[in-house]
């Protein structure tokens, strides 16, 4: 219940914005779509939850243009940044690169990152940087205590200078999804607190 009411927060959240710019909108058919898209995201957010907790197998892995994905992703976030007065910025270093994941655990884990950077880190910049082998988030908040670095990624784990008050769930699902896409979740503190996955090269 807790894993549920933690992961639907941010698109209910998203929602919630969208219908209240819909409602005062000249021509309400951008945020109309947005809301349509918000809900479907919720319901398979529900479904990947119930999977989360399932022990199932390893998602199937298949080859994913990175950087047009997060793209698109970063996009959606504009607005729930803006509201919250963070400046949202996308930083690909490759015009394109192709790793092998899973776009809709990709989604989901960006979407855990920047939700855990706007509702903890008490940061005014968020960076979406991409290279030819993964992404990081980087914001230029308050960051974490290096001994709590090894233990930020543990479901539960909210210690006193953590970004992660709430339930400490979202950076979990992070680390459990990075798996599942035998993908690494790492880590570090450089002006803020930096999250980034870096995923195995399609075979060539």
């Amino acid at each position: 219940v807790s894993n549920v009411a933690h992961q639907l927060r941010t698109p209910l959240t998203t929602i919630r914005l969208h219908s209240d710019l819909a409602l005062n909108a000249d021509d309400p058919s951008t945020h109309l779509t947005a809301l349509d898209r918000e809900a479907l995201r919720a319901g398979t957010l529900a479904s990947q939850l119930v999977h989360l907790e399932s022990g199932l197998e390893a998602e199937d892995l298949e080859p994913v243009e990175l950087v047009g994905l997060l793209r698109g992703l970063v996009e959606d976030w504009h607005a729930p940044c803006r509201q919250a007065g963070v400046v949202l910025d996308f930083a690909p270093s490759v015009e394109t690169t192709t790793i092998l994941g899973n776009a809709s655990l990709i989604e989901e884990v960006l979407s855990n990152l920047l939700d855990n950077a706007l509702a903890h880190a008490n940061a005014t910049t968020v960076t979406v940087a991409v290279d030819a082998s993964g992404f990081t988030v980087a914001d230029n908040g308050k960051g974490v205590g290096e001994a709590e670095l090894n233990q930020i990624f543990e479901r539960f784990y909210s210690g006193d200078s953590a970004q992660g008050g709430g339930h400490g769930l979202g950076l979990s699902i992070v680390r459990e999804f990075a798996n599942r896409m035998q993908a690494e979740a790492s880590a570090w503190v450089a002006e803020g607190l930096h999250l980034s996955l870096r995923f195995k090269p399609t075979t060539p």
